[in-house]
């Protein structure tokens, strides 16, 4: 994915002067640009997403997922950390 992004121009990629192993990714203007289209397209969909969903009912879906999420991080505890690390 990263790739194609950089074919595209929306990305580039530079080595880390601090790590040798690192490469830093950074948008270029032509990414940033795309950045509000993708915002708005994120939140038509959220809003499509939990039409009809009352306050509590959203609040109550946000802590469930969040537990979910925790659940998966607890499960990453066999990963490597740090930069450049993939799991």
């Amino acid at each position: 994915m990263l790739q194609r992004m950089e074919q595209c121009g929306y990305v580039r990629r530079s080595p880390d002067p601090a790590d040798r192993r690192a490469v830093l990714v950074e948008a270029t203007e032509q990414g940033l640009a795309l950045r509000a289209g993708v915002e708005g397209a994120w939140a038509d969909l959220e809003e499509t997403t939990l039409a009809g969903l009352a306050p509590a009912d959203r609040a109550e879906l946000s802590r469930l997922l969040g537990l979910l999420g925790d659940n998966l991080s607890a499960e990453e505890g066999d990963c490597p950390s740090g930069p450049g690390a993939v799991c």
